[in-house]
């Protein structure tokens, strides 16, 4: 009896020695490392949880114990949680998964641990629950700018090359593609020496040295394209010291404009297996800094053996640590600034010679008021800050391209809205960026042109077109209009959801003007200022087909100059030239309709076209024009009619029909003029 009392005193004495053990050790663990953790059974049921949970359900911990999951989470998020949990069940495999935290501001990762009874039986399962939203951020922001570094470079017009300090291309966007002809893999690998003008070769070693010593160059060259077509090119190149020294060269074509017990034992055992499976290395000391405890991580992280962490000997295994910082002087220093106030949390990062770094925490840990002891946690953060270094480089290379291409560069949300404007793009506006950001596209353009520009960002985002481009009007302050040419592409957030448009935006003003110039000259005789006979033909058919469309007449005006090669005979060709201004300068002044048109025929011959004209205002128009012509009184002592330059002229009007050629009034016309030709010249004739 006395035997049996005894065993029951040492089973008593040892369960309680494991509940202060879990009440001083293991439950604090869970606070430090903020990861949530709880034991359920097989159909979900809430056998154990830490406070920090509990206190997320926003109910005390009492009233969580014995509920189950679905009591705090939607039908769906519970379903998959009960099919994780039976496949930890049935497979006794451990289990992990990616969850988002009931408020929705948060990413977890849970790991699934089964929980085996004395039988080797799997009774219930742990799980654990560690935020990794700043990893999950991080990832998000650098494959998000390297996708919008990509994008940028592979759609701009601008041309772009990475080339190594011995010329070598090592990557091009398409722009090169398109210009050279050629695909990728032609072109990679290729010395940019290869294409261009020959008396550019010696240069260009010239122009690899000048990069390698000052770090940059700028200049133009010519470029040797298929079929000897040559551009020239005007470039900016920068030497980048990335993983290797790199050049980084931005051109464009300037050629256009250059041209219990067992409870007890099994919270253990799920604390144990709490401490195991987090990803942080866990320590802890007692009030004055003795080694009580480490999971097996930190034993990992540290290369400490596992043998030295059971004979907890802290001066040799302080050692070990020590002899793997870079500092080992602040190592210790920060060690014993803990130590001497430890009442305060802390937060530390080491740097170890071997290259890693860890996130180095402490947390106080109190028995009845009273600091007991600390537990430390290590966090090997090494590829969180490669990461972020990886971030940084690719804003740095993001940057240096958007700040150096020579087009603006805009970003837009999805209603239009500018969120980003580099500095080329404040310029075409002509406004700083914070009086641009915030406004929608439609405060810097006409109702028209919004309408137009609304309906490509339509088009790009219901996904039927990668990227349009369209040319606009901007209106920029007092008034004052440009024209411009925008390409507008989707920009997708993490989710691969649309998000907002970004693009390329050029001032095309000088290019619209020399193209209406261009467009004038060929329209247009360049002695008479009059409409020549490619425009006459152009305008004809197009005023045939207006007036059919309407049921009104088209009139058409002969006129020839009399005997003017024998005026031009005598007089000279600069008087002939004189002569033809001043009859083309009567034409104009008589047809001031926006509808009408003045041609020169061919050399003394004009054909007037005039829009819903019968035949008898035509005529009315014809006889003033001749009256006006005699009128000038040019001398002619060569003519055979009057001693004055005069003209005859020739007129025809119908109603354009379906079928009929406008070849038909011209032919009307044109015996008309014959006609006055022949019944003495210096008169109007109608059509037969």
């Amino acid at each position: 009896m006395d035997e049996t009392t005894e065993k029951e005193k040492q089973l008593t004495k040892e369960i309680n020695r494991l509940q202060q053990l879990i009440k001083e050790v293991y439950e604090p663990l869970t606070e430090l490392t903020n990861e949530s953790l709880f034991l359920t059974d097989r159909e979900g049921k809430y056998l154990f949880i830490t406070k920090n949970m509990a206190n997320n359900f926003g109910v005390p911990l009492e009233e969580v114990l014995g509920k189950n999951y679905g009591d705090f989470h939607a039908p769906e998020v519970t379903r998959i949680f009960l099919s994780r949990l039976e496949e930890v069940f049935t497979t006794g495999s451990l289990r992990q998964d990616e969850h988002v935290s009931r408020q929705g501001d948060k990413i977890i990762l849970r790991t699934f641990v089964p929980v085996k009874n004395q039988k080797g039986e799997i009774s219930k399962v742990a799980v654990i629950g560690q935020d990794i939203t700043p990893l999950k951020v991080t990832e998000t922001a650098l494959k998000r700018n390297e996708e919008r570094f990509k994008d940028i470079v592979e759609n701009l017009s601008d041309f772009i090359c990475l080339h190594d300090l011995a010329g070598s291309i090592l990557r091009v966007n398409k722009a090169v593609l398109r210009l050279l002809k050629q695909e990728e893999e032609q072109v990679i690998g290729k010395n940019l020496k290869d294409f261009l003008e020959p008396q550019y070769r010696g240069e260009f070693d010239l122009y690899l040295e000048k990069v390698k010593k000052v770090g940059h160059d700028q200049g133009i060259l010519t470029v040797v394209l298929p079929k000897s077509n040559r551009r020239i090119l005007e470039y900016t190149s920068i030497l980048r010291r990335w993983e290797t020294p790199v050049v980084l060269c931005i051109a464009h074509d300037i050629t256009e404009r250059f041209r219990a017990e067992q409870k007890l034992k099994h919270t253990l055992s799920l604390l144990r297996a709490t401490l195991e499976s987090s990803t942080s290395g866990i320590l802890v000391v007692d009030r004055v800094g003795k080694f009580v405890t480490a999971n097996e991580r930190f034993a990992l992280l540290w290369n400490i053996p596992p043998e030295l962490i059971k004979t907890k000997n802290t001066e040799r295994i302080l050692a070990i640590m020590g002899k793997q910082v870079e500092d080992v002087t602040s190592f210790f220093l920060m060690r014993k600034e803990i130590m001497d106030r430890p009442e305060r949390d802390y937060r530390f990062e080491i740097y170890l010679r071997d290259g890693r770094i860890f996130e180095y925490t402490s947390k106080p840990q109190r028995d009845k008021g009273k600091i007991c002891g600390l537990v430390f946690n290590f966090h090997d953060i090494t590829s969180r800050r490669y990461m972020e270094e990886a971030l940084r480089r690719s804003e740095e290379r993001y940057r240096t391209v958007i700040e150096n291409i020579e087009a603006g560069y805009y970003e837009m949300d999805l209603l239009g809205n500018y969120l980003f404007l580099n500095d080329a793009a404040t310029r075409i506006f002509r406004l700083p960026a914070w009086e641009i950001i915030g406004s929608n596209f439609r405060k810097f353009t006409t109702e028209e042109n919004g309408e137009k520009i609304s309906d490509i960002l339509s088009k790009v985002l219901t996904g039927h077109f990668p990227s349009l481009s369209c040319e606009w009007a901007l209106m920029r302050e007092r008034g004052e209009r440009i024209f411009v040419e925008s390409t507008v592409s989707l920009m997708r957030d993490a989710e691969g959801k649309p998000s907002g448009f970004r693009g390329i935006i050029r001032d095309i003003t000088e290019k619209r003007k020399y193209e209406e110039l261009l467009k004038f000259h060929a329209q247009t005789d360049p002695l008479t200022d009059c409409a020549n006979r490619r425009r006459f033909e152009e305008f004809l058919a197009q005023e045939w087909r207006r007036n059919m469309r309407s049921g009104t007449p088209l009139a058409l005006i002969m006129g020839d100059i009399d005997f003017f090669k024998d005026y031009n005979d005598h007089y000279g060709h600069q008087a002939g030239d004189d002569c033809l201004k001043k009859v083309a300068s009567v034409m104009k002044d008589t047809l001031r309709r926006p509808s009408d048109l003045v041609s020169r025929y061919g050399g003394e011959e004009f054909a007037l076209i005039m829009a819903q004209t019968d035949l008898q205002s035509a005529l009315t128009i014809a006889e003033q024009i001749r009256s006006r012509i005699e009128s000038l009184r040019i001398p002619h002592a060569h003519s055979r009619v009057s001693p004055v330059i005069t003209i005859s002229l020739g007129v025809a009007s119908m109603i354009p029909e379906q079928g009929l050629s406008p070849l038909i009034l011209l032919t009307k016309a044109d015996k008309a003029l014959y006609r006055a030709k022949k019944e003495g010249r210096n008169c109007v004739r109608p059509q037969d």
